[in-house]
C-alpha cells in the first residue's frame, strides 16, 4: 500500500494542472485517468498497469514520463492552461 501511495503521490504532482485519479485495483494493477481540471473532460485513462512500472520510484517516474509523451503526442492537457 505504501508503494501505491508513492505512486499516487508523484502522479498528482506532475499531473497538478490536470484532474489525475489513481486507483488500486484488486489485482494490485494500476488505473490512472486524467482529465481536465475546468471541463472534467477525459484526456487519458490507463489501465491494468502492473506493478512493475508503478511499484518503486524509478518505475513511477517512467510511468508518468509515458503518460506525459501520450498527452504530447495527443496534443491536449500536456501544459496548463492559462486563463485568458
Amino acid at each position: 500500500m505504501h508503494e501505491f501511495m508513492l505512486a499516487k503521490d508523484v502522479l498528482e504532482a506532475c499531473f497538478a494542472h490536470l484532474d489525475c485519479e489513481c486507483m488500486l485495483e484488486q489485482d494490485t494493477t494500476l488505473t490512472v485517468r486524467l482529465m481536465a481540471l475546468d471541463t472534467r473532460e477525459m484526456l487519458l485513462s490507463a489501465a491494468h498497469i502492473q506493478p512493475e512500472h508503478w511499484a518503486n520510484v524509478t518505475a513511477v517516474a517512467g510511468l508518468a514520463l509515458t503518460l506525459r509523451r501520450t498527452l504530447a503526442l495527443t496534443g491536449v492537457g500536456s501544459t496548463p492552461r492559462v486563463p485568458q
